[in-house]
């Protein structure tokens, strides 16, 4: 229906009226003194006000069987001694009263239709002015054609949607159908209205469910349907309340309010509660709402964990791809269809092969122990309360702490991690940890499918690096294509999309464009388009004609260009890829935030520049002391780029830090007095301050093969951004061999180890052992007691059995962390053949959101002004 809704200021008073296709003459009345107390649901009296009536002809005074209606409207509540039975709170009747003339349709002519409007304040569904104006609207338009005031008037409305039946009051009048009665009973009993109505006004939807702890089925917990709106300001509301019955099942009915349309895709949690217990499962958003769940352990472990940047004591929220992403998420560890672990967590490459599953399980016993006994859930409250922070109160939250703060001091003591021995108290759930672990993350490995043999069939071979568009879809580069371990490895030739839950994009791979064993470099630029730089990874024998050259699958591989796609994975560059400017064996390749293209020339000591992303402008500019193309000097690896635009640039093998302008000026960052040996990463903050990681190991292959170094003391060096010296911490935080970093949206550091450190007097079968990511203090808010360049993360680091040795990383909407296992943590047999790790690694809620895609310094989600008027915790 198109047309305007205006408000009606004729006579004084007037009454919504819309001016639009109907083209009517009439006048809606709304009898101030038959409207219910909306002020029990929280109607404060602004949404809508009740007009007086101002209708051409006298409203005619209800009917006694139509004010007995009223009367005995009331809250329908459910309550513990109602167990299952759903009552939107607040459910009040409202009369309307309409005239209408001159309507050409004689079924819409009736006069003195009465029609009962469900109206329900903002503890439920909320009639605002919009829908009070829609819902007018539809009474103009006469959509319950054919049906008489007098058979209206037999229907208890109070009812007849919380029951999902009609009760009649007497036998009906003649006037109603036999057939227009079951009609409109369906329409009812489906929370809808009959006539045209059910076209207009949103339908009522019914969510069913189970709720289980301990091993049981849960009796007389409360159980909340939560809808969060996760676009524009901050929109939380309370759809429905019930109580479960004895077999802890439960049916809820429920309006979406018009504050939160399918088409903003809000979020739904249904979250049962009992005392300090609480469980919870994310119910989907939008459209994709579920229509059963089952709420345990599980899920409220999974969406703790998946939400876990976003819950905010008793509410959450977040930004619109980091909420609806994390939806997804949630269901890679447990199905809340079912309350079963998650198909990702439970099968190859996670399930019995990493700890991640008995991490998982560990968890999800900490909150059966809460189920058993409510002073499990009080430690567990106070475990996860820490300094400077607002305590815990509620299992969701301590959950997401236990995320946000995943380890304990003085590893390996199991008795000072309150976390491991409260899983020891009701261990239900199998695997479980039978150790304290270092930390409480959760690294969910991905191969592409459900296997983790590596083999000619694998998605990939040696991710290297990552960038994350604006959705929180992740592009992942490819150092080789796959090959069974000890086959010889030859140039990658692979663009990887994944979902932002981690499954892979229908249609990738994508290729052509030039790809050639891209390893450190990719960005997306300011337009959305995707570069590449392509190094030209590859086994020894693809490169000096063991193998039998094939330039059409780039054997031997190239090293000089960069490539260039389209969101949709179609390829820009041409075969050859992009060339001018000198390019050559090129790594890190960025994008600043005009559009400018920065590659880091490792085989020439140069750094080419693409301005605005035009290929045909390249320029090349040479670092001070460049060696040759045959012999680097310098072998410039990792870029950065602050918010002046500049670029810094990491020399991997002159242990130097660089910063360039557009117009081609250097400068050699001044490092007497730190001690940086074969640096790589390289990321800035938000404030300008750059962060260098410092392996002390990893003397790059560039032209010449990889040579791996004593390296007793990996460190990472902080670049202040108003030039005071540079700060340098080492062998802190589990530093093993740091190569890529990144910065989330407070402004920490996250650092990703290439394996561990000392590597000296490693020999043919050395295997390293299990890799950690390190995190620090940034110029951002600190934990309480720590300050810049403090770690947060344990001597040990966050290690995993999940992880291999990390190059690149990246953090998404979600505060997910995106790590690359781009090598095997087997040493040095494979080198020549095959060192590529076939998986890359997802750790949910770990970091603090970063608005993506990342170009130049890192930005965070604004924090939304909140409206107290539109706002509901979880449990109100």
């Amino acid at each position: 229906m198109s047309g305007r809704t205006v408000r009606d200021r004729r006579g004084g008073g007037g009454g919504w009226i819309h001016r639009g296709s109907l083209q009517h003459e009439g006048s809606v009345a709304l009898r101030h003194r038959e409207v219910g107390n909306l002020a029990e649901c929280g109607w404060n009296g602004e949404e809508f006000q009740p007009a007086l009536p101002v209708a051409r002809r006298t409203v005619a005074r209800p009917s006694a069987r139509i004010r007995r209606g009223i009367e005995t409207a009331g809250a329908n509540r459910s309550s513990p001694e109602q167990p299952g039975r759903t009552t939107p709170c607040g459910r009040q009747i409202v009369l309307c009263h309409t005239f209408f003339n001159g309507i050409a349709d004689s079924e819409l002519r009736s006069k003195g239709v009465r029609f009962m409007i469900d109206s329900v304040g903002s503890g439920c569904v909320l009639f605002g002015r919009s829908v009070a104006v829609t819902v007018f609207t539809m009474v103009l338009g006469g959509l319950l054609s054919g049906v008489s005031a007098e058979s209206l008037a037999q229907i208890n409305w109070a009812d007849a949607h919380s029951s999902g039946s009609v009760h009649r009051n007497s036998t009906p009048k003649p006037s109603l159908g036999t057939n227009l009665q079951h009609e409109a009973a369906q329409h009812w009993e489906n929370g809808g209205f009959p006539g045209l109505i059910g076209n207009w006004l949103p339908l009522g939807k019914t969510l069913r469910g189970k709720v289980e702890g301990n091993g049981a089925p849960l009796r007389g917990y409360k159980v909340s349907l939560y809808a969060s709106r996760v676009a524009g300001l901050p929109f939380d509301r309370i759809l429905a309340t019930t109580h479960t019955d004895a077999a802890g099942e439960f049916e809820l009915r429920y309006w979406m309010p018009p504050q939160l349309p399918d088409y903003l895709r809000p979020v739904l949690f249904v979250i049962a509660e009992k005392g300090p217990v609480m469980l919870v499962a994310a119910s989907g958003s939008g459209a994709g709402r579920l229509e059963n769940v089952v709420i345990n352990e599980r899920t409220t472990v999974a969406t703790g964990a998946a939400f876990a940047q976003f819950v905010h004591g008793d509410r959450v929220r977040g930004n619109t791809y980091g909420m609806l992403n994390a939806v997804r998420m949630a269901e890679n560890m447990a199905d809340p269809k079912t309350g079963k672990v998650g198909e990702v967590l439970r099968r190859t490459p996670n399930g019995s092969e990493t700890s991640t599953f008995a991490t998982f399980n560990s968890l999800t016993n900490v909150v059966a122990g809460c189920v058993a006994d409510s002073i499990h859930c009080h430690a567990l409250f106070a475990a996860t309360s820490h300094a400077g922070e607002t305590p815990a109160t509620n299992v969701l939250q301590a959950i997401a702490n236990i995320m946000k703060s995943p380890a304990y001091p003085n590893y390996p003591s199991a008795a000072d991690d309150p976390v491991y021995l409260l899983s020891l108290a009701s261990p239900l759930y199998q695997p479980a940890l039978t150790e304290r672990p270092t930390n409480w993350l959760l690294f969910i490995k991905f191969t592409g499918g459900f296997y983790s043999e590596q083999d000619s069939d694998n998605l990939m071979n040696g991710p290297g690096n990552v960038a994350i568009d604006e959705k929180g879809y992740a592009w992942v580069i490819n150092n080789y294509k796959p090959r069974a371990p000890d086959e010889f490895a030859c140039t990658g030739q692979r663009l990887l999309k994944f979902y932002p839950w981690g499954e892979t994009f229908p249609g990738s791979p994508f290729t052509g464009g030039g790809l050639s064993g891209a390893g450190f470099g990719v960005t997306f630029d300011p337009r959305g388009l995707l570069w590449v730089g392509n190094y030209g990874f590859e086994a020894p024998s693809c490169a000096n004609g063991n193998i039998p050259p094939d330039p059409a699958k780039k054997i031997p591989a190239t090293h000089n260009s960069v490539s260039l796609f389209l969101p949709n994975g179609k390829p820009l560059s041409p075969e050859s890829g992009f060339t001018k400017g000198n390019i050559w064996w090129p790594q890190g390749t960025v994008s600043d935030r005009e559009g400018n293209i920065w590659i880091a020339n490792c085989g020439n000591d140069t750094i080419t520049l693409i301005p605005n992303g035009n290929p045909l402008l390249a320029k090349n500019f040479p670092l001070p002391g460049a060696g040759t193309p045959e012999a680097p000097n310098l072998k410039p690896f990792a870029i950065a780029i602050d918010p002046k635009g500049r670029a810094w640039v990491t020399g991997n093998n002159s242990g130097e830090v660089y910063m360039l302008t557009v117009d081609g000026d250097i400068q050699v960052k001044d490092t007497s007095m730190v001690d940086i040996s074969y640096p790589i990463g390289i990321s800035g903050d938000s404030k300008g301050n750059m962060w260098v990681n410092s392996t002390s190991g990893v003397r790059i292959p560039c032209v010449d093969p990889y040579e791996p170094q004593d390296g007793p003391n990996p460190s990472i060096v902080f670049f202040p951004a108003d030039g005071g010296e540079p700060m340098q911490i080492i062998n802190q935080g589990g530093l093993g061999l740091p190569w890529g970093n990144a910065i989330d949206g407070a402004d920490s550091l996250w650092v990703f180890n290439f394996g561990q450190s000392p590597v000296e007097g490693i020999t043919e079968d050395t295997q390293f052992g299990n890799t950690a990511i390190s995190h620090f203090c940034g110029s951002g808010k600190c934990p309480q007691g720590l300050n810049l360049g403090d770690p947060i993360s344990p001597p040990t680091g966050y290690t995993s059995d999940a992880l291999d040795r990390l190059t690149g990383g990246g953090i998404d909407p979600s505060g997910n962390i995106w790590l690359m296992n781009n090598w095997k943590k087997a040493g040095p047999a494979l080198y020549d053949i095959n060192p590529g790790e076939n998986s890359i690694v997802i750790v949910p809620g770990a970091a603090t959101p970063v608005k993506t895609p990342l170009i130049g310094p890192p930005r965070t989600f604004a924090k939304p002004h909140v409206n107290v008027h539109n706002t509901a915790s979880m449990s109100q």
